[in-house]
């Protein structure tokens, strides 16, 4: 395989009697069963060459063969639709029937269609349906400048409900300018004048409108980043904390653990002290120490003086809920019912069978007669005693109202009592008016909340809401007026601190500098 570097292929076009196949008979030293292949180039090549560079150079000549045939052949660039028949329409409709009608009635379509053929590239051979734009404008539809030259891509584009209103808009605004009387027109000056100032002015309403959206946009935007920003706040304020609580935490536990385990080993080398005291040291029981488990010190002996409170911390379950007071107000919150309220049910006996046998029933009389028998003991040993009568709840007996009977008065002294009658009626109706106000003067907190809940009236809501402005302006007048008060107080409070501290230095200094001027 070494020599097949020598050997080089021709071009594929050689094989038609090109010019480098020309080239190659009249070159010295080519043979007819060499045809298409250069001469060796060094006397090394005149060697055989194998029967297997022999079928790979075949191969190879093949291959080109069918390429350059594959490149000559003709295809077309592109398929064309197929053609339906078409099918047969008469000329001419009759002038009464009703699709003559309906073709009059129907507006004017386009003669004409936008039809795309199918090119080489597509994979399938399935024919693809004609290109159809996806809005099509109606014929005899005049065409419309719209004159938003503000819109551009990303700023309008694509067109989005404001868009579509402000198309509107101008559309409104073209037609009322239509409108207008003419210029030349004297008599409709001040009609022109009128109407060109209604336009202005809902001009400028569109303009405050959507001057108000856009506000409207911008602050429930940055409310939004406020909120955003608290939360953030709140949570890196959460996190500052842990990690100054984590170490102290960490100290913490370390000292009580130092702690536990100087007194694990003082309690060992105590015990190990007194164990030999008086005889043979005995030997350590240690199912006995993990049996009998009287008293902390007296239970098994921890592995290495490790305490058992911090492996139980280490394996507790640290739940959301206990992390934060925020958390066990929310847990405190959802708590079930099931869990403060008891439902405790009596256990009712049951056997086998589904009933009590003899025995059973034998031993609950006895219990009952026995219990019976206790409380008739207990009893006859108690001493009775009277019950005292009760010395000021006596039952009182109230008198029957006496019957008033009608006494018979002559005409003449009814006519005397007239005024009488009528004073009574006044007084009577005055007292019912006088308890009626006091009634209404008790529950006029009730009378005012129901007004102001249930206000249906235009004017009392108006009425409402501004008394609702005047509280929250003196409320908002009391809250400065005490800031101010504030301040000043600790301004006072501030060149008072300085003048008395100013004040006891130098009284302080004063018998110092006094001795000094004595020893001078």
């Amino acid at each position: 395989m070494a020599h097949r570097k020598n050997y080089l292929l021709a071009s594929p076009f050689a094989l038609d009697g090109s010019e480098t196949a020309k080239a190659d008979q009249e070159r010295p030293g080519t043979s007819s069963r060499n045809k298409g292949l250069l001469a060796p180039t060094r006397e090394s090549s005149k060697r055989s060459v194998k029967r297997s560079d022999r079928q790979e150079l075949s191969l190879m000549r093949i291959h080109e063969t069918l390429k350059v045939e594959k490149l000559n052949v003709e295809k077309p660039s592109r398929f064309l639709r197929p053609l339906q028949k078409p099918r047969l329409v008469p000329e001419h409709l009759p002038e009464g029937s009703e699709m003559a009608k309906a073709d009059q009635e129907r507006p004017g379509t386009s003669s004409q269609n936008t039809v795309h053929c199918q090119t080489e590239y597509r994979e399938s051979e399935t024919q693809t349906d004609p290109y159809t734009p996806k809005y099509i404008p109606r014929p005899g539809t005049p065409p419309e400048v719209l004159s938003l030259a503000s819109l551009k891509t990303g700023r309008g584009l694509p067109a989005g409900l404001k868009e579509v209103q402000n198309l509107e808009f101008a559309r409104r605004r073209r037609d009322m300018e239509a409108r207008l009387p003419p210029l030349d027109d004297i008599t409709q000056r001040a009609k022109r004048v009128r109407m060109m100032m209604e336009i202005e002015r809902e001009r400028w309403s569109h303009r405050e409108r959507a001057i108000q959206k856009e506000h409207d946009a911008r602050l429930q935007q940055l409310t939004q980043q406020l909120l955003e920003r608290e939360t953030q706040w709140q949570h890196n304020n959460l996190k500052r904390l842990e990690s100054h609580f984590a170490p102290r935490y960490q100290e913490m536990a370390a000292r009580i653990e130092k702690l536990q385990k100087n007194y694990c080993s003082s309690l060992r080398r105590l015990e190990n002290s007194r164990r030999g005291v008086g005889g043979m040291p005995d030997k350590r029981a240690t199912m006995k120490e993990y049996s009998a488990q009287v008293q902390r010190m007296c239970g098994p002996r921890p592995h290495k003086s490790q305490t058992p409170e911090l492996n139980a911390l280490l394996q507790a379950v640290k739940a959301k809920y206990l992390g934060s007071y925020e958390g066990l107000l929310d847990l405190e919150a959802n708590i079930p019912s099931s869990v403060t309220e008891l439902c405790i049910k009596a256990p009712t006996p049951k056997t086998f069978k589904g009933f009590l046998n003899r025995s059973d029933r034998q031993e609950l009389s006895l219990i009952t007669i026995h219990e019976k028998l206790k409380a008739e003991r207990l009893n006859l040993e108690k001493p009775k005693v009277e019950k005292k009568p009760y010395r000021f709840l006596q039952p009182l007996q109230t008198p029957r109202f006496p019957v008033l009977v009608p006494e018979h008065l002559p005409e003449d002294d009814e006519e005397d009592d007239l005024p009488v009658i009528f004073l009574q009626k006044a007084l009577k109706g005055m007292s019912n008016m006088i308890m009626m106000y006091d009634e209404k003067e008790r529950r006029k907190d009730l009378i005012k909340e129901l007004r102001s809940t249930h206000a249906l009236q235009q004017e009392d809501q108006e009425l409402q809401q501004a008394e609702k402005q005047n509280i929250l302006a003196l409320q908002r007048q009391r809250e400065l007026h005490r800031h101010k008060a504030l301040a000043a107080r600790a301004l006072l409070a501030g060149l008072a601190g300085g003048v008395i501290a100013d004040m006891l230095d130098f009284l302080s200094k004063e018998p110092q500098q006094q001795q000094e001027q004595q020893g001078h």
